[in-house]
């Protein structure tokens, strides 16, 4: 039953997403912008959509990345300090 609903919601905001928010980026560059500035304006949403879709997983692998370093320097820096501790 919760996977159900799950998928439900999933084409709900799938529906959202995709029709909503499309013709509402349809309906603003027609009633804003005329000619050669709509072909601007719609190409730079366009360009700033796929640069944030491709790095969106890149943001991810850098967090994981930073976090994993920092977990090896402080284990480093532990062991280290207690190699140089005065008994």
């Amino acid at each position: 039953m919760l996977n159900l609903t799950m998928q439900i919601n999933t084409i709900k905001w799938m529906v959202l997403l995709n029709v909503v928010l499309f013709s509402m980026i349809v309906f603003i560059s027609l009633v804003c912008f005329k000619g050669a500035d709509r072909v601007k304006v719609v190409g730079w949403f366009n360009m700033t959509f796929s640069v944030s879709v491709f790095a969106a997983p890149l943001s991810i692998i850098v967090r994981n990345t930073l976090i994993s370093l920092l977990l090896h320097f402080l284990s480093h820096a532990k062991s280290v300090r207690r190699k140089t501790a005065c008994p």
